[in-house]
């Protein structure tokens, strides 16, 4: 959300001026390097959603997983959903070796996951202390990665064919754009979801207003999704997590 409304979250100047750093720090030393996520995400994502050729999330994830029909079926995939949780323990610890080696940031970051992941956990708890910390990695990435992952794989997001041909002659217009940031996305959850993973759940609110507050997500999506209704735009949503898991490994099995 903070780089969605620009890099600020803060009505107030001096709260800005005094966390964005601590902020940026944090973005750069364990999560995304802000400059990498501004076009990968903002651009990439958001304007390419679910596309294979530019979308760097759950289309990048090929040949490893298939999630669309261009994509070429693999003898392993009719495996993906069995294997599909073992991938996820690695996910977060690439973010800083993408930053350094891919992305430009700064090694400085780099260095500082180093030493706070594992220079000093070993120097003051041994081997255990590293264990542990790779055990916090490990679980961080299965929690993120499904959270992003269900947000725009669900066995219901199928496209039709001709669908797919407006897109790949770039023949879409400012309509057909907006229905394919609700029609790719699903929620998941309601208010109180929304308030504790910082609107992550509502993935088509999020994508038709990527700036607005996490909260008022959840007050806007029962309005919202009446207007979908009304204009015979399909709506994909789940009332719990696990639910929208299971329809993402449905996908899985579908796909492969």
């Amino acid at each position: 959300t903070r780089h969605h409304k620009g890099g600020n979250i803060y009505d107030s100047a001096f709260l800005n001026s005094a966390l964005n750093p601590v902020y940026h720090f944090i973005d750069s030393t364990w999560g995304y390097y802000p400059p990498a996520w501004k076009w990968n995400h903002h651009v990439r994502h958001h304007m390419h959603t679910n596309e294979d050729d530019t979308d760097p999330d759950l289309p990048a994830t090929y040949p490893l997983i298939r999630m669309f029909q261009e994509q070429e079926k693999l003898w392993y995939h009719k495996f993906q959903t069995l294997y599909w949780p073992l991938l996820l323990p690695f996910s977060v610890a690439r973010y800083p070796i993408s930053n350094l080696f891919e992305h430009g940031g700064p090694p400085v970051f780099f260095a500082g996951w180093l030493a706070l992941m594992f220079v000093l956990p070993a120097a003051l708890h041994g081997v255990e202390g590293v264990l542990w910390c790779m055990l916090v990695l490990g679980l961080t990435g299965v929690n993120v990665t499904y959270k992003f992952a269900v947000s725009h794989a669900h066995a219901d997001l199928a496209r039709s064919p001709e669908h797919e041909l407006k897109k790949g002659i770039k023949e879409l217009t400012g309509d057909d754009f907006m229905r394919d940031q609700i029609e790719e996305s699903i929620d998941w959850g309601g208010y109180w979801s929304t308030l504790i993973f910082g609107g992550i759940n509502l993935q088509i609110e999020h994508h038709v207003a990527p700036a607005l507050d996490p909260p008022l997500l959840a007050l806007l999506a029962p309005e919202f999704r009446k207007l979908c209704d009304r204009h015979n735009v399909r709506y994909t949503a789940e009332p719990t997590f696990f639910l929208a898991v299971l329809k993402f490994h449905l996908r899985l099995w579908m796909s492969g």
